[in-house]
């Protein structure tokens, strides 16, 4: 659409992440400016070589605080393979912990999965009002068995 320029900033092209992938936008639309950062995280297997203490230590820090700094609203949504409503899994605190030393917060509630978990993420500063509501729900869109869920930002 004419109302929407979109630059890639940068991508997993260029940038040596093991254990997630991420494109990173710059758009503008109708005027109003935003970077929006779509990251995928594999689940872990001994063939992709993806690990998490890899991820939470070192990757995921590394790439939020690449954009403390930046000045445009941001958006991060993806899937990260992690059961992020379950607050006492040790992964999904260290996971939270990363996002609160950044100052941002994560916005998806209820489940993205089949299997009733939350792995899909809305993120953004905790002090920005982009987005006012997260309404998960399946519309039917798959011809599979298993259940695709769709985010809505409203």
């Amino acid at each position: 659409k004419s109302s929407i320029d979109m630059k890639i900033v940068e991508s997993s092209l260029d940038r040596n992440f093991i254990n997630f992938e991420f494109i990173d936008c710059s758009l503008t639309i109708n005027g109003y400016s935003l970077r929006l950062s779509v990251v995928y995280r594999p689940p872990p297997t001994k063939q992709n070589g993806c690990k998490t203490d890899d991820f939470l230590d070192r990757e995921w820090p590394m790439f939020l605080s690449r954009y403390a700094t930046i000045d445009k609203i941001l958006l991060f949504v993806g899937d990260l393979y992690f059961h992020l409503d379950d607050q006492n899994n040790k992964d999904t605190t260290r996971f939270i912990s990363a996002l609160d030393s950044c100052g941002m917060q994560q916005h998806v509630c209820g489940p993205t999965h089949v299997g009733g978990h939350t792995l899909d993420v809305v993120i953004t500063r905790d002090n920005e009002g982009i987005v006012s509501d997260v309404d998960v729900i399946d519309p039917g869109l798959s011809n599979s068995s298993e259940k695709w869920h769709v985010i809505i930002l409203q």
